[in-house]
């Protein structure tokens, strides 16, 4: 057995074992094992073989030392029993090691294994680096599961600030990844209601190498209006890469300081890019002020006529002053919506919207509609 003691050695007299000499016949006999034991390839079957006879020649072996540390026990010979003691210790954390060559996870296909992870992972939020959680437990096991893991590890939630440690670790889960398609979400910064532009900025810049790789992303916009659409206007123009432009899955919370200005959804929802995403298919849009019309470049096919799940939101700073989206503005998007599949929206008021004249039909069929969630 690769690097184990030798277990042929004779027991010439109670309490006398030699065994140094056999270690070193041992690791020239048989390096296989000492190469498999620093990899994760498993064992061919005439190796098994080997390994099982002489881990159960160990064993024996194993055995007759503790027979023997048990005859001197009580004894004044200590330093035969603890000469004794240590080659037990070592005999057994040589076998210990080299079971683990027998596992049957090491010939578990990659497959079988890369499913097993993909059932370890949640599907209802996403990961943060922390060694507690799942995907870096998995990683830290062997290096062959970890690959595994960075084939099925697509998703990740970031908390603002990042420690640079953080983001180091962030950007070496994106080169890992390879050609995984990515999903991340951004907490809101601490303090509750602090600015996340500064934050976000320094992110889409690391994420846009990534961009035709992003599946889905999750971010608030905190701030005054006019930072939050100065902001998402130049992300195109200053690095070419406007995540809300292009990723299928959107979700945007929206926390301006002065939520009762009503030129926030003019100024506001335009520069958010929605419009210009023909690959968008689910929308998660929540925001602390009114949505009493629907702006122009909302008025239209795109993005709509791809979306199958929308969520749309009012969120209250003050519960005496509730924000709503206008009845009207919410029925001219449901009429845009031809394939949407679930709908979770809060509405109220009026039917007509302010800006714009177009008679609303009678009736607006969702034919794949399957589950709506409606406050009035």
């Amino acid at each position: 057995m690769g690097s184990a003691p030798s277990c042929d050695s004779p027991y010439s007299m109670p309490g006398t074992l030699s065994m140094d000499s056999g270690i070193q016949r041992r690791r020239e006999m048989h390096p296989t094992f000492e190469a498999l034991l620093h990899s994760n390839d498993p064992p061919s079957d005439s190796e098994s073989t080997s390994i099982r006879e002489q881990l159960a020649t160990c064993r024996s072996h194993l055995a007759v030392l503790e027979n023997a540390i048990q005859g001197l026990s009580g004894l004044k010979e200590e330093s035969q029993l603890e000469e004794l003691k240590r080659q037990r210790d070592e005999l057994t954390a040589r076998i210990n090691t080299h079971r683990g060559l027998l596992s049957p996870l090491r010939a578990l296909p990659e497959d079988i294994l890369r499913e097993i992870f993909i059932l370890s992972l949640p599907s209802n939020h996403n990961f943060t680096i922390s060694p507690t959680h799942t995907p870096i437990v998995l990683a830290h096991v062997c290096r062959r599961w970890r690959e595994v893991v960075f084939t099925v590890w697509s998703s990740i939630h970031i908390p603002l600030p990042a420690s640079p440690s953080l983001v180091s670790l962030v950007e070496l889960w994106l080169t890992r990844t390879r050609s995984l398609p990515l999903s991340l979400s951004f907490s809101s910064v601490k303090p509750k209601y602090g600015p996340t532009i500064p934050h976000l900025s320094r992110w889409f810049a690391i994420l846009q190498p990534f961009s035709h790789r992003l599946n889905g992303i999750s971010f608030t916009l905190s701030g005054n209006g006019d930072q939050i659409s100065n902001f998402m206007e130049k992300q195109y123009w200053q690095i070419g890469f406007n995540p809300v432009q292009q990723v299928p899955k959107v979700a945007i919370h929206i926390d301006v300081f002065d939520p009762y200005n009503r030129q926030h959804f003019a100024n506001i929802l335009p520069s958010l890019g929605i419009h210009q995403n023909s690959r968008l298919r689910e929308l998660r849009l929540s925001m602390n002020f009114h949505m009493l019309t629907l702006p122009d470049c909302f008025d239209r096919a795109v993005p709509w006529r791809n979306i199958t799940t929308l969520n749309l939101q009012t969120r209250n700073f003050h519960r005496s002053i509730p924000n709503i989206i206008r009845n009207g503005v919410l029925l001219r998007i449901l009429f845009r919506c031809f394939n949407i599949i679930h709908l979770h929206t809060f509405a109220g008021g009026a039917l007509r919207v302010f800006n714009n004249n177009e008679a609303i039909p009678d009736n607006i069929t969702n034919a794949k509609l399957r589950h709506a969630t409606l406050f009035f």
